[in-house]
């Protein structure tokens, strides 16, 4: 049977292995928390408040169909559209009570007429019969025939009143039966002017639809170009946080605040990776594993996604 020794130089090249391996994760340890100091101080002395996440949100636009527009348009109308159509109706209604009224009045002169006539023949032919008595002549044929004729020229007077009172009355019928007519008339001129001003509402309606639907367009374009160009200078950022002086630091944070991108622990977290993976690039995989493996510090400063993609690039 062998036996095997362990001779000390390899005992001492193994030490020496492991000193050097505790050496590498010593400074990249020291890496992260000058960053971390970088950024507390920023916290501490800058008078900007940095948001805690991402605040440029995008406006939405709901659409509305040609349906819509045109019912929006017509509810919008209907208060204008019901009060005209009653006004017209109440206007012609008005005129007829109107009418009516006035047969009403010349019915009743008619027969005020007719019974201050009826006064004065019965007047006349009372004092006609009182002088005749008189006289003796109460038979006689003149008072007779004068009697009868006041009776005649009552009856002609009711005549000429009721002739009167017919014309009258018609020439109101004939006014009211125009009334139906005039009616049509109104409501169809005021069904063209409603038609006109319905159209007029869809125009200004979609012309509005239109501008706000451009407005929300140019708005969030310009959001996406603003993102666009915080993803570009992400990168560079993240690597000028990493080895920057606190000035740096300063002006980067502020270019953030300003523009509402990000919160202070994506940045944090973006300029630790980049140092991490700078550091191991420059290992070999077993120093790279060693680190990631024995360092929470490591494993402490970065999202486990980022971990494990640092240890499959790096110490595999």
């Amino acid at each position: 049977m062998y036996q095997y020794y362990i001779t000390k130089d390899t005992s001492n090249n193994a030490k020496s292995m492991l000193e050097e391996q505790d050496k590498k994760k010593k400074e990249l340890e020291d890496k992260i928390s000058n960053i971390n100091s970088k950024f507390d101080l920023s916290q501490s002395s800058s008078d900007v408040e940095l948001p805690d996440e991402l605040s440029l949100e995008k406006l939405t636009f709901e659409d509305k169909s040609k349906e819509d527009i045109e019912k929006e348009a017509t509810d919008s109308l209907a208060g204008y559209y019901n009060n005209s159509k009653n006004a017209i109706y109440e206007d012609i209604k008005n005129k007829e009570n109107e009418y009516m009224q006035n047969i009403d009045t010349l019915k009743k002169d008619n027969l005020d007429s007719k019974e201050q006539l009826s006064s004065y023949y019965d007047e006349a032919k009372q004092s006609a019969s009182d002088d005749a008595l008189k006289r003796g002549l109460a038979r006689s044929s003149i008072v007779v025939n004068k009697l009868e004729a006041f009776d005649q020229d009552k009856l002609d007077k009711y005549a000429e009143l009721d002739r009167t009172l017919s014309n009258s009355i018609n020439a109101i019928n004939f006014e009211l039966s125009a009334l139906k007519g005039e009616q049509e008339k109104a409501l169809s001129n005021f069904e063209i002017e409603y038609a006109s001003k319905l159209n007029d509402k869809i125009a200004s309606l979609t012309q509005e639809l239109e501008d706000k639907k451009n407005e929300v367009i140019k708005y969030n374009n310009e959001i996406e170009e603003k993102e666009k160009e915080y993803e570009q200078k992400l990168a560079s950022f993240s690597q000028e946080l990493a080895e920057a002086d606190n000035d740096k630091v300063m002006d980067i944070l502020e270019y953030a605040t300003e523009n509402g991108y990000t919160s202070l622990d994506r940045f944090r977290t973006e300029a630790v990776y980049y140092t991490i993976s700078q550091y191991l690039s420059s290992l070999s995989p077993e120093d790279a594993r060693y680190v990631l493996e024995t360092s929470d510090t490591i494993k402490n400063s970065v999202p486990q996604e980022y971990y494990q993609k640092l240890y499959n690039d790096y110490a595999k």
